[in-house]
């Protein structure tokens, strides 16, 4: 069987954390990976997870369950003493004994925020720290990359607060004014809307990857358009370089 080698660290590197024993996971009959048995090990904060998998395979998928584990694996340290521990894994050896970087990105959403094309970065900077709210809203878009389970949560959240942003409500006619400014159909955002509504009741219902990969999508998608019409009013916004969106 394949067997993969995360590495990394725990920040802060001062706290030197260690497990005394080597935790085993197995997950089986998942999405996106074949069975896969997942071991952690901890030494003065260096970070191990070993994935031995059933088929051979791309490390991508493996190295996204491999973060989870070591996030949750952080949550669990952070509860014992207060002090925020955070899991960086930068390298996996592959089954050949070969090395390679590892970097938690989907440049696909990257390629959604067409905003930097046309407004430089410290305009874009300023327009984010001098306003919190719209500060949060920017860590509710970039949160589904390191917690990618919170999509469904993330994006209804983006999409409610891009409406108080707009208009100051939350009635119908709110939504009806945010969806013509930023040119949207009602279904465009209702897969959003209605996603978000049972897990942020508590209820975590399971999400498949196309759906939380298309909710990510569409909520980068609906941030960028924000972010181009503060800067830009609604005449940036013109058709032909951003047409409707349909759901």
């Amino acid at each position: 069987m394949p067997v993969f080698k995360f590495s990394g660290r725990i920040l802060p590197n001062q706290m030197k954390v260690s497990l005394a024993d080597r935790p085993k996971f197995s997950m089986r009959n998942a999405e996106t990976i074949a069975d896969t048995v997942f071991e952690v090990e901890v030494i003065d904060s260096r970070l191990t997870v070993i994935a031995d998998t059933a088929e051979e395979t791309d490390f991508t998928a493996l190295f996204f369950h491999a973060y989870d584990l070591a996030r949750s694996l952080c949550d669990v340290l952070t509860t014992t003493d207060g002090v925020v521990h955070l899991p960086l894994l930068d390298m996996v050896e592959l089954p050949d004994g070969q090395h390679t970087p590892t970097i938690l990105a989907d440049r696909r959403l990257g390629r959604l925020f067409s905003v930097h094309e046309h407004y430089d970065f410290e305009a874009i900077l300023e327009l984010v720290v001098t306003d919190i709210r719209i500060a949060r809203l920017l860590a509710d878009v970039t949160s589904m990359l390191t917690w990618t389970h919170y999509a469904p949560i993330a994006a209804g959240r983006v999409a409610e607060s891009i409406r108080v942003l707009l208009t100051g409500g939350r009635s119908a006619a709110d939504w009806a004014t945010m969806r013509d400014q930023l040119n949207i159909d009602r279904d465009y955002l209702q897969l959003l809307t209605d996603h978000s509504t049972p897990p942020r009741h508590g209820d975590r219902q399971y999400v498949d990857a196309a759906t939380n990969s298309k909710l990510a999508e569409r909520a980068w998608t609906l941030a960028d358009r924000f972010l181009t019409f503060r800067l830009g009013g609604s005449k940036a916004l013109d058709e032909e370089r951003y047409p409707r969106l349909m759901g």
